[in-house]
């Protein structure tokens, strides 16, 4: 009986909690710097991407996905047509430097895994000169590119995210739980020159 009661107390806490949370995430989503009140459609381009041809040795890069939001066409992140592709010609590219970074970091070899750590490891080099157990001067040209692929590597996941969002964003305004929807978590996700980003500054 007391058991009982107990797990019951527990999952009435949970659920204001819950309801809690879905109210000031509605009234949140609702305010913002850019909103949307229509639904967002997100059509298929598939166009090549304007990056190095350094990166498009490695795989094509494109241009996948615009979202049309209020009325205006938004390329999403420009990513590697295969990502797979994409992994196994960096790593036969740029080995030398990439097993001095396992032997240097103790990490397994670059996988889609393991990627952000690489990423993560390489960002105090970013503005200076690699050390010598990575190579120094010699390798600066492959740091470059090993940073190039890892970013656009990661714009495939952060599409994602933005993908979720304007799905969540869809479901909001057709249900009217809200009137219009915060697009502010996702500007950032989106290039520098898209609309979005423009309206917002």
């Amino acid at each position: 009986m007391k058991k009982t009661r107990k797990r019951s107390t527990v999952i009435e806490i949970l659920g204001i909690v819950v309801l809690a949370l879905v109210v000031c995430f509605l009234i949140k989503s609702s305010q913002g710097r850019v909103t949307t009140s229509s639904s967002i459609q997100v059509y298929p381009e598939n166009s090549r991407a304007s990056v190095s041809s350094q990166m498009h040795e490695i795989e094509p890069v494109v241009i996948k996905n615009v979202a049309e939001i209020n009325g205006r066409k938004n390329r999403l992140l420009c990513t590697f047509q295969d990502r797979e592709k994409a992994m196994l010609s960096v790593k036969k590219r740029d080995n030398e430097l990439l097993r001095l970074m396992m032997k240097k970091w103790k990490l397994d070899e670059l996988n889609s895994s393991n990627w952000k750590v690489y990423k993560h490891n390489l960002i105090p080099y970013t503005a200076s000169r690699l050390p010598d157990d990575l190579g120094g001067d010699q390798y600066e040209n492959q740091r470059q590119e090993i940073e190039g692929f890892l970013a656009i590597y990661e714009d495939d996941e952060i599409n994602q995210e933005t993908i979720k969002y304007i799905g969540l964003t869809n479901f909001l305004l057709e249900t009217r739980l809200v009137p219009q929807v915060s697009l502010d978590p996702i500007i950032a996700n989106f290039p520098f020159d898209a609309p979005i980003v423009e309206e917002a500054h």
